[in-house]
């Protein structure tokens, strides 16, 4: 049975019902939505001299596509072409743009990867004994010391081991199973 006291709509007018629903309902979160403006960057100048923090590839903004990988400790001056291509696809200023901007950087990478200026007194190129860094400063300063003669270098060996730690151990520390006697022999 059918009640005929609802008035039937045809399917041209559910249609547009529909779409004004939808129309309203768009202008309501469109209205509602408060895109909260990006905090303003401090951008570094043009021939700013900035150093790297971390290893990172930057684009020094010469030609089209010139990505650079710079390591820890590493100097390159801002470009007005590096400025100008430092923002992503939604127009927010991205990469060497956040150069002296601490907590831009933090925000956006979670760490700081460059600052402006000169290496800060005591700023190691390398982060971790053992490591690939480390063992290079270490020899350079080592070629450092034994370039020198009688007490200067004996001193210069000290600050190398007072700065760097003790030498790395010639001792294997791998141990492999078996080695403690808990295999048998017959293999």
């Amino acid at each position: 049975m059918t009640d005929s006291t609802v008035p039937t709509l045809s399917a041209r007018q559910r249609l547009e019902r529909a779409r004004a629903e939808a129309a309203d309902l768009a202008a309501q979160q469109l209205a509602a939505e408060t895109t909260p403006t990006p905090a303003a960057v401090t951008l570094p100048q043009v021939g700013d001299i900035v150093t790297v923090l971390v290893p990172v590839g930057v684009d020094r903004g010469d030609h089209f596509a010139e990505t650079d990988v710079l390591a820890r400790g590493d100097r390159f001056k801002i470009t007005a072409g590096a400025l100008d291509r430092a923002r992503n696809r939604l127009g927010d200023w991205c990469g060497i743009a956040l150069a002296a901007d601490p907590a831009a950087q933090l925000k956006a990478w979670g760490e700081q990867r460059f600052i402006i200026g000169d290496l800060p007194d005591g700023f190691e190129t390398w982060t971790r004994p053992g490591s690939a860094e480390w063992g290079r400063d270490r020899a350079r300063a080592i070629d450092d010391a034994y370039a020198l003669r009688g007490d200067e270098r004996a001193a210069a060996l000290a600050e190398v081991n007072r700065r760097f730690g003790p030498p790395p151990s010639a001792e294997n520390p791998t141990k492999y199973r078996g080695d403690s006697g808990d295999w048998p022999d017959a293999r």
